[in-house]
């Protein structure tokens, strides 16, 4: 488990974000009713790496969808416009799709320290099992009172739906 000092400053830098997009993966299943909690404290949308597609359901209101070359176009504006990023439980590989490095600050829970910015530049690595990491979190984070971001990745989702019907 990270030391409470982690966490702490974890908290701090999410705090700190407007635009924070949280990305799931594999390593985040099992872990939906915290996701959905933290995601409802940011004001984040969920955006999912494939094999974390079941973390959290399609038809939840906090998420966009897949990200990659299978994703979709929310999930990847999301990723584009953030300023603050969540990695919970994935190494997902495909750079290109990630934030600009320098765009977004960092905070990424994985259970294997090898893969704590692999991808991305990371400014908080938590070392741990993502389900018990969050629930450590949650209580830490304040309520971004600031909705927009939410709501403007809600609306894409809508539109993007709307699209695929």
């Amino acid at each position: 488990m990270p030391t409470d000092e982690a966490l702490r400053r974890a908290a701090e830098v999410l705090g700190a974000g407007r635009k924070i997009t949280i990305l799931a993966g594999r390593g985040a299943l099992g872990a939906r009713k915290e996701l959905e909690e933290i995601a409802e404290i940011l004001g984040a949308p969920i955006t999912k790496a494939v094999l974390g597609k079941a973390c959290v359901a399609d038809e939840s209101p906090y998420t966009t969808g897949g990200v990659g070359l299978l994703g979709t176009r929310p999930s990847q504006e999301a990723l584009e416009g953030c300023d603050t990023l969540l990695i919970v439980g994935s190494s997902f590989p495909y750079i290109e799709f990630y934030p600009k490095p320098g765009q977004a600050r960092c905070v990424q829970i994985e259970l294997d320290p090898q893969k704590i910015g692999l991808r991305y530049p990371v400014e908080v690595g938590l070392v741990g099992d993502s389900l018990r990491v969050l629930r450590r979190l949650v209580s830490r984070l304040d309520r971004n009172a600031d909705r927009g971001w939410l709501d403007q990745a809600q609306k894409g989702k809508a539109e993007w739906m709307t699209l695929l019907e």
